[in-house]
């Protein structure tokens, strides 16, 4: 479960970065068929972007046991570092960080995994990819699918991501995004409502655990 959520996370940050609900306040538009446009506009889009929200459907599925769930939701992600995914369907669930300190709360099983953001944990990737990923090409090897779609591979090593699709409209706002995973795992997630640039609390990023809760420190 916590392998999946690292995933969903880092490669969401990614779409963030790169998705608006709007194009007034970008510089390069999308030329069909130029390759280099996309890249820029993706670049451009990326630095644009301070904060985001979106309603999203998230489907996994695990090769290895041809098997898959399908969750749905809504993220909240804020620079640098922070974000609260809050689950609602098949069961309720919340995801939080404030780039220092990582909780994934289960109420089901009356319970709080707490963890570092970063030093060890592969949520320190998720935060790497919201904080300091100001050059795709430096970070990625980026393969023009067509003008609306993009494909994604890490460069050097990586022990979450594989390869990440996204799909965009011509103003770059997403629709969906694919990660393929090291663990052999797909995720698929398509967004919706998408707000861009919100102003959202620092607070909305700090857990407060509830009482009676029992906490897992790993």
């Amino acid at each position: 479960m916590i392998k999946k959520i690292v995933v969903i996370a880092a490669f969401a940050v990614l779409c963030a970065g790169v998705t608006s609900a709007n194009s007034t306040d970008l510089k390069v538009k999308l030329i069909d068929g130029e390759a280099e446009a996309v890249i820029r506009g993706l670049q451009a889009r990326y630095e644009s972007m301070n904060s985001l929200s979106a309603n999203f459907t998230e489907e996994v599925f695990y090769e290895a046991v041809n098997q898959g769930d399908v969750a749905t939701g809504r993220v909240y992600l804020k620079r640098p570092g922070k974000m609260r995914w809050n689950y609602v369907e098949p069961e309720a669930e919340e995801v939080v960080s404030d780039a220092k300190t990582f909780w994934v709360y289960q109420p089901e099983l009356n319970q709080v995994l707490v963890t570092p953001a970063t030093g060890g944990h592969a949520s320190g990737e998720v935060m790497d990819f919201l904080g300091d990923m100001v050059d795709i090409e430096a970070k990625f090897k980026v393969k023009v699918i067509t003008s609306k779609e993009v494909e994604l591979t890490p460069k050097g090593s990586n022990d979450t991501l594989k390869k990440l699709r996204l799909t965009f409209d011509k103003d770059f706002v997403i629709s969906k995004a694919i990660v393929r995973d090291s663990f052999g795992g797909r995720t698929t997630i398509t967004f919706r409502n998408v707000l861009i640039n919100p102003k959202l609390s620092d607070e909305l990023f700090i857990f407060k655990i509830p009482k009676g809760v029992n906490i897992v420190r790993p």
